[in-house]
């Protein structure tokens, strides 16, 4: 008796992305389907409703067997080399100092990352798939490398330079948003924003930005459901501290989300994708107090309030008052534990820190080793078609 073909799309479609690669072979038919965007979508939508795995974005260090990315998956102790496609490390030549710049990393959308430097080279890549598509440099490449050559680097309120990468949820169609503070202050605008759109015109193009001035370099911009985000505040002098949302599909501003503390050390404070919902996060020592934002009636409710004490002491040594905020990863759907990411550049330290609510406990997860950063990843076969 033959099996029916939508059975056996819903059993392969529960397997891992380097299984499906090789299934490829076994027949045409099996080839068209596990092409079609229809699996794709619908073996994605299933891995998502697991825990996330996480990509390891590597540090600062020699470009001698470099590897941008190792994928951890959760139980396993060493976390897997991605050999994918990257800029490679730049060398930066400062007075009295040297030192190589390592590609940046986006937040993960459907499957892919974005990896980037400021000097030109981008590209969009699924790390499971090893496929890749190369981005020509966006103007605000164009006008640092000038500034770089004839000597005259910005200062950090005017290097803000992270980018972001989401998807329209309405036309599905993928777009890198580059938003960064002007370089002269005499400009009619104090920030400039570049979209590239790879259903359209696959060009770098202008949109209407919004008139605040981002104080923080080391916040990245946040995909949560449509919309990217930034933590920004109305200026130095104030504490109405605001989270600037953009719609993908509307490619507007807004600056609504009023948020629920008056902190103004933006190194306590940080925005995340937590499970889908835009996460805030305050180090207040010594407690950190975790909201998530409701969809519906666009308000704040606090989810978790950390003892920082009772974390072990080789997470936080000493009080850490003026230390950066732990960044929430993910909340695990089968244990109920939440997953922080320890960024406090100590080495050796914790990269990944695992709380039982229940139990009210800390554990070590996984050590970072030369790691700066964590981004939850869910494998997929999704590519953008050029």
């Amino acid at each position: 008796m033959e099996v029916p073909h939508d059975l056996v799309e819903e059993i392969i479609s529960r397997l891992s992305v380097k299984s499906l690669l090789r299934f490829k072979s076994v027949s045409r038919r099996w080839r068209w389907t596990l092409e079609s965007q229809h699996f794709k979508k619908r073996h994605m939508t299933h891995h998502q409703s697991l825990d996330p795995n996480f990509l390891l974005v590597e540090g600062l260090f020699e470009p001698i067997n470099f590897c941008l990315m190792r994928m951890l998956v959760l139980g396993s102790s060493v976390p897997i080399e991605l050999p994918c496609p990257n800029p490679p490390p730049r060398r930066i030549d400062i007075p009295a100092i040297e030192f190589n710049v390592p590609p940046k990393v986006t937040n993960s959308c459907d499957g892919m990352i974005c990896c980037y430097d400021r000097f030109g080279e981008i590209f969009v890549v699924n790390p499971s798939t090893r496929w890749y598509r190369q981005i020509h440099g966006a103007g605000y490449q164009e006008i640092y490398s000038l500034l770089r050559e004839r000597g005259k680097m910005p200062t950090a309120r005017y290097s803000y330079d992270k980018l972001g990468f989401g998807k329209d949820i309405y036309t599905g169609a993928y777009k890198l948003v580059w938003l960064y503070n002007n370089f002269k202050r005499h400009e009619d605008s104090v920030t400039t924003c570049e979209i590239f759109d790879f259903d359209q015109t696959n060009t770098w193009r202008y949109v209407k930005s919004f008139p605040y001035v981002i104080f923080d370099a080391c916040q990245e911009p946040v995909y949560v459901d449509g919309s990217l985000h930034w933590l920004i505040n109305d200026g130095p002098d104030t504490t109405k501290t605001r989270v600037v949302s953009f719609d993908f599909h509307k490619e507007t501003f807004e600056a609504t989300f009023v948020l629920p503390t008056p902190s103004r050390n933006f190194g306590l404070l940080n925005v995340s994708n937590l499970n889908n919902r835009l996460c805030l996060s305050e180090k207040a020592w010594p407690k950190q107090y975790i909201w998530v934002l409701n969809h519906e009636d666009k308000t704040w409710e606090i989810m978790y309030s950390l003892d920082l004490p009772y974390f072990p002491r080789e997470f936080f040594p000493g009080n850490e008052m003026d230390r950066q905020v732990t960044i929430p990863l993910a909340i695990l759907k089968k244990k109920n534990k939440l997953l922080l990411f320890d960024g406090i550049d100590r080495n050796p330290g914790p990269s990944l820190v695992i709380y039982d609510h229940d139990l009210r406990s800390y554990g070590k997860c996984f050590d970072r080793g030369i790691c700066n950063g964590m981004v939850p990843y869910y494998p997929s076969l999704i590519s953008i078609p050029f």
